[in-house]
């Protein structure tokens, strides 16, 4: 389930308005994972609160021009994380959506960091309920600690 495209310029607004992240590829990679694997109702919700950056691939550092990030929540997301080839070089698509999904879950149940045990695990079990939403499964905890350490923990150490 995804977010009804309507043209291709409505679409690069959303993608420009959303993701900053240095270049196209992982751009366009992470927007299309965040649809893929967000219910529609709520990217809807979550519309304008957000953006998604991280910094140039060569690069130590990065500046955003603040207009780009006024008045909404930044997620800042590592370049490893983002699926730049396919199949994904460094994690698969899904581990990847429950990640950015955390975040965004944060976002939609108004968390402010620092964070606290309770709210990390409130978002954790939101984002598993949208993705059991939109991929017609019954993911559990259990079952992503256990994708976690497929992973080297590089996700979740807390659990």
């Amino acid at each position: 389930m995804s977010v009804q495209r309507i043209n291709q310029a409505e679409e690069d607004d959303w993608i420009a308005s959303h993701f900053i992240l240095q270049d196209d590829v992982r751009r366009r990679s992470a927007a299309d994972i965040v649809r893929d694997f967000m219910p529609e109702r709520i990217l809807r919700q979550l519309a304008g609160k957000f953006v998604m950056v991280c910094r140039p691939p060569d690069s130590a550092a990065t500046v955003i021009r603040p207009e780009k990030i006024r008045d909404r929540f930044v997620v800042v997301v590592s370049k490893y994380l983002i699926p730049v080839s396919n199949p994904p070089t460094h994690f698969p698509r899904e581990y990847t959506a429950l990640i950015l999904m955390h975040e965004l879950a944060h976002i939609q149940l108004e968390h402010s960091p620092p964070t606290t045990d309770g709210m990390e695990n409130e978002a954790y079990e939101l984002a598993l309920e949208w993705y059991n939403e939109t991929q017609a499964t019954q993911m559990t905890m259990d079952d992503l600690t256990k994708l976690n350490e497929q992973h080297d923990g590089f996700w979740l150490n807390g659990l």
